[in-house]
């Protein structure tokens, strides 16, 4: 674990000169869990306590002494990591909960490794509190005599300095270059996708806020965010009387302000293209290096979260961290890594010669044993939800579209396994009798559903099963692809569209999917047109969008409404999309955890109201 902050926070806090807004304000910072990584060192050494002891001394009376941070008593600290770990390790979750209760802007974390008996290996990481991310982060070797680490005000001051920068080049450039540039950011309120927020409370004032719940059209209305969070909303008048004098102020005055939006079918790590280039000539590393372009698309589009339900190699999972930590801007994901497979079946490569070989991770597996094997693979490597292709597919070479692949005492284990360790499972189905079987084991949602019958739409409206019906996407002419997949294309398309408006009317649960990645990312929402050609209301396709999708991620308390408590995930449009759904294929602000990404809509955040 990358920790946070002993020379690397020290460094920070005595050299860099934070913004005067910040400094006039003397926010607080809390130090947590500086300590000994017993797990990860070698053995223990002599010296291992005295450097910890050193290292804590030295930072908590520079923070101390500072007065451009007001350092938390470190007792209080204790209490309070006492209190929501436990006997536990505090993790970055707990550092940051703490530091929450404590009302401080910053939290320093850090861990010290024996490498030998004079050289140890310093993690430190600086995390700001509103956004939950790491703004500061290092790693480099601690060299030095352990009798000279002696706490802070004793004799051989400097010399425990020296020997605690260690290769202090490179750490101090590091560490100052880093410090500046959060200075600059914070002090400039310039839109991008990561890094810290620079500012701790937002007022944005809409023109219209659409309360996707009930449907209501809201007019002259204001949202008040404190960091990544949504804290009130309401009348304009009313909210801004709440909000503090030095809060910045959002123009959307002009706009209709929406929740973000949630696509519940993505493959976020691939985008279209020929067939067999995509199969023969390129490698996972090939996906891995563009997925952040596809992240970025998505957001940008307004889709602020979304359910990738398919990728190669735990990209999915890969990538999702990254945006978590703020190192690339995207969407939330939750992502499902390889989908479960039957031998010949939609997820395998098919029509090929069998001493052809493809290496790597794979989702193949039959039987109830290798089944619930696989599923705890993926889950131990990331996977946030269960994808199971229970039945043929378009994009595949097999010869059926919609004839199951796995049987009913199959997918029964699948739902069964995956309820076991949490996670819920989104079925690939297009034919009826493998939707109804999917149906029948209990999985959240229907992925395409496109020959559902009578009894699979009672089915899935008895048991709350969502549709997650992607129908816009046979509108994208594919180049490259075997004539046997677009004749299937072709096949299933209209009947897709005719039993979705079917499944509408007889009141199926309907989450918002586009399986982008099929085709181009960022142009997600032009599926909404399409279910209200095919039977929504404008209202409906945006509910499926918002609060559906929330509900069917499981994430209905974090996402999907503008509502207190949730995250501060804002698009707007001009005009009224309940009037012109397709106003939403041309967001013009997006706001994803408090951090405007894209904004072509206002003059910027101001700086008073």
């Amino acid at each position: 674990m990358r920790a946070g902050g002993v020379v690397f926070v020290w460094l920070f806090c005595s050299t860099v000169v934070l913004p005067s807004r910040l400094a006039a304000q003397a926010p607080k910072i809390a130090v947590v869990n500086l300590r000994f990584d017993g797990e990860h060192a070698n053995v223990l050494q002599p010296g291992d306590t005295a450097i910890v002891a050193a290292a804590t001394s030295k930072l908590l009376a520079t923070l101390a002494a500072s007065e451009r941070v007001v350092l938390v008593d470190s007792s209080v600290v204790a209490a309070a990591v006492a209190a929501e770990a436990g006997a536990n390790p505090c993790d970055n979750p707990c550092a940051l909960a703490v530091a929450r209760q404590l009302d401080a802007r910053w939290v320093a974390k850090g861990t010290i490794t024996n490498l030998s008996n004079l050289v140890w290996y310093l993690n430190a990481e600086l995390f700001d509190v509103t956004t939950g991310k790491p703004v500061l982060a290092d790693s480099y070797e601690i060299k030095g005599d352990p009798a000279r680490m002696a706490p802070a005000g004793a004799r051989g001051e400097d010399d425990r300095s020296r020997a605690m920068i260690g290769r202090g080049g490179i750490a101090l450039v590091a560490a100052l270059v880093g410090g500046q540039a959060l200075a600059a950011q914070a002090d400039s309120g310039s839109v991008g996708g990561g890094g810290g927020a620079s500012r701790t409370t937002l007022l944005v004032r809409a023109g219209r806020l659409l309360a996707v719940r009930t449907g209501a059209m809201l007019t002259n209305q204001a949202i008040l965010i404190d960091g990544d969070r949504i804290k009130e909303v309401g009348p304009a008048d009313a909210v801004a009387g709440h909000a503090p004098k030095d809060a910045r102020v959002i123009d959307l005055r002009s706009a209709t302000v929406l929740p973000g939006l949630i696509d519940c079918h993505t493959h976020i790590t691939s985008d279209p293209g020929d067939y067999y280039k995509q199969l023969f000539r390129m490698s996972p590393i090939d996906e891995a290096v563009r997925a952040h372009i596809y992240a970025k698309r998505t957001l940008d589009a307004g889709f602020t979260t979304v359910r990738n339900v398919g990728a190669g190699e735990f990209i999915d999972v890969a990538l999702r961290n990254a945006i978590n930590e703020g190192a690339v801007p995207g969407p939330r994901m939750l992502v499902s890594t390889m989908p479960l497979s039957a031998t010949g079946g939609h997820g395998d490569v098919n029509g090929m010669s069998p001493y052809l070989r493809f290496d790597g991770f794979t989702g193949i597996a039959n039987g109830v044993d290798q089944l619930r094997a696989k599923i705890r693979f993926e889950v131990k490597y990331g996977a946030d939800l269960i994808k199971v292709l229970a039945s043929a597919g378009v994009l595949s070479e097999e010869e059926s579209v919609g004839a199951p692949q796995y049987s009913q005492e199959e997918l029964n284990a699948i739902v069964e396994e995956a309820a076991m360790w949490g996670r819920k499972v989104a079925a690939h189905a297009h034919g009826a009798e493998a939707i109804k079987r999917a149906v029948k084991a209990g999985v959240a949602s229907i992925e395409h559903g496109s020959l559902i019958d009578d009894e699979g739409i009672r089915l899935m409206k008895e048991r709350g099963t969502y549709l997650v019906a992607d129908i816009y996407n046979d509108d994208y002419t594919r180049l490259g692809f075997p004539q046997k997949i677009i004749d299937k294309e072709r096949l299933v398309g209209r009947q897709q569209r005719e039993n979705f408006k079917r499944a509408v009317q007889a009141g199926v649960k309907i989450a918002y999917g586009t399986d982008a990645g099929v085709y181009p990312h960022g142009w997600n929402a032009k599926q909404f047109a399409h279910m209200v050609r095919w039977g929504t209301t404008p209202l409906q396709a945006i509910q499926a969008a918002t609060v559906n999708a929330a509900d069917l991620l499981g994430w209905a308390d974090r996402v999907g409404a503008l509502e207190p408590g949730k995250f501060a995930d804002v698009i707007a449009v001009t005009g009224d999309p309940l009037q012109d759904v397709t106003l939403l294929e041309h967001v013009g602000f997006v706001m994803k955890g408090g951090q405007v990404v894209k904004d072509s809509l206002t003059g910027g955040a101001k700086a008073a109201r």
